[in-house]
């Protein structure tokens, strides 16, 4: 008897596992691929409530010097922060993806092209990717450039900041 519930204890775990999908890894970073390459087209149109489109409603992003931005809406905001500066072409190259269907961790480079076509920023970048019904989303953005930013005298209260 306790074969017999061992033998259906396991094919009900089998079972269960065969119901979890997983993406093929090659066809997963071809997705991640794309989203990003129409991540960089956007930004080449200096777009910014496009790229904002390209985050989830509950994103987050976490830029260098910087409190937490959360939503769409702030985020754009950032976005058109960037459009200001002499930058007009954003290039992102994936290192490493580590994940599965529902949430994907990006590793990789990027370089911010100036408008007289030197690199302006170059640094490393972390996003958490989220598949929903219109794709791919961008979840968590988290980056910071190989140069140190330049120190900035103190703000009155900036001690308070915290």
């Amino acid at each position: 008897v306790s074969i017999g519930w061992g033998l259906a204890l396991l094919a009900a775990l089998l079972a269960g596992c065969a119901k979890e999908k997983k993406t093929n890894p090659d066809v997963l970073r071809a997705e991640i691929d794309a989203a990003n390459k129409q991540f960089m087209e956007t930004f080449a149109r200096a777009d910014a409530a496009g790229l904002a489109a390209s985050y989830t409603d509950d994103a987050q992003m976490l830029p260098p010097g910087s409190q937490t931005l959360e939503g769409r809406q702030a985020i754009e905001g950032l976005w058109k922060g960037l459009f200001g500066l002499p930058v007009k072409e954003f290039q992102i190259e994936t290192r490493e993806l580590l994940g599965h269907d529902g949430d994907v961790c990006e590793v990789g480079r990027y370089r911010l092209i100036g408008t007289d076509g030197s690199i302006f920023e170059a640094g490393k970048y972390i996003v958490i990717w989220r598949r929903g019904e219109g794709g791919w989303k961008i979840y968590r953005d988290i980056w910071n450039a190989d140069v140190p930013a330049p120190t900035l005298p103190a703000a009155a209260g900036a001690d308070t900041l915290r």
